[in-house]
């Protein structure tokens, strides 16, 4: 859900869905957040709200920052999943700025 106050203090609403098969939660979770950002047509100032614990701890605990700096690497050297959404999110992200 998109929510936008344009400078009359009028608030719009724009809802995205999809759905896709053979996926997981996490990768859903992870799309949500890029297809919003996605819909975007112009730098602005964006507040996401998640319940995925997965999207915001990556974030709010600075998780990406330790993938990034370890070359997409977790604890024990393992891999990072959905790597290809997380560098699509941090774009996406990177192009709101």
């Amino acid at each position: 859900m998109l929510e936008y106050v344009d400078t009359k203090g009028q608030l719009h609403k724009k809802e995205l869905s999809q759905g896709y098969e053979k996926t997981t939660n996490n990768r859903m979770e992870l799309m949500a957040v890029i297809a919003g950002l996605e819909a975007l047509n112009r730098s602005c100032e964006v507040e996401v709200y998640s319940d995925s614990q997965y999207v915001v701890n990556a974030f709010n605990q600075h998780w990406v920052d330790g993938w990034i700096k370890k070359g997409w690497k977790r604890g024990k050297n393992e891999p990072v999943k959905n790597v290809d959404l997380w560098k699509r999110l941090l774009e996406a992200k990177q192009n709101t700025a």
